[in-house]
């Protein structure tokens, strides 16, 4: 979940570094992703701590309170979840089909398995904007589906990425990093089919 969130963080900032204005879907699902993350390993240590996790002593229950409130500030998640749905369907990025986008095909198969899992998404939401049309602002429990559906895609691009430019700059993390890579894209499309 780190490497993953890092990778997230990394991505957003560039761009906007780079001078894009237009991040706030990436933003917003940097946001999710890595508050719920934050949380889902705090609630790990103390689950493996058993009583001792709630204990003041060694302080992972004032982390678990305090990071309660990340979901809640700049946006609880699940309106940000509605957002990222809504939006992505508007701007058509959440229909639009891969092929036209890939300046050279896929080489690795965690590549594959991005673009496979893209193409499922992309028609999965243009079925559900067919059934619903503009009732699909209506549909909340379809919407975080698809919100979480898109999180999980983003995530296998940003890994991709950065796992990508660690391999072909030969960093002597390069390969930890594929790996780590190539179990989150394995995880990640079973989650979006």
């Amino acid at each position: 979940l780190q490497y993953v969130t890092e990778s997230m963080a990394y991505m957003v900032s560039a761009n906007m570094d780079q001078g894009a204005t237009d991040f706030q879907i990436e933003a917003a699902i940097s946001k999710i992703f890595g508050s719920e993350a934050a949380w889902k390993v705090t609630d790990e240590c103390i689950q493996i701590m058993g009583g001792m996790g709630f204990m003041k002593e060694p302080g992972v229950e004032r982390v678990l309170r305090d990071l309660r409130v990340f979901r809640i500030f700049e946006g609880t998640n699940d309106i940000l979840r509605l957002f990222v749905a809504l939006q992505g369907c508007m701007a058509g990025r959440a229909g639009q089909r891969p092929e036209s986008q890939w300046t050279c095909p896929p080489r690795v198969e965690s590549e594959r398995r991005a673009v496979q899992a893209l193409e499922q998404f992309a028609t999965v939401v243009e079925a559900k904007l067919i059934k619903h049309k503009k009732g699909i602002v209506n549909e909340q429990f379809l919407l975080q589906r698809l919100a979480d559906g898109a999180i999980d895609l983003y995530a296998m691009v940003v890994v991709l990425s950065r796992a990508s430019r660690s391999l072909s700059e030969g960093h002597p993390t390069a390969q930890h990093e594929k790996m780590l890579c190539d179990t989150w894209c394995i995880e990640a499309a079973a989650r979006i089919r």
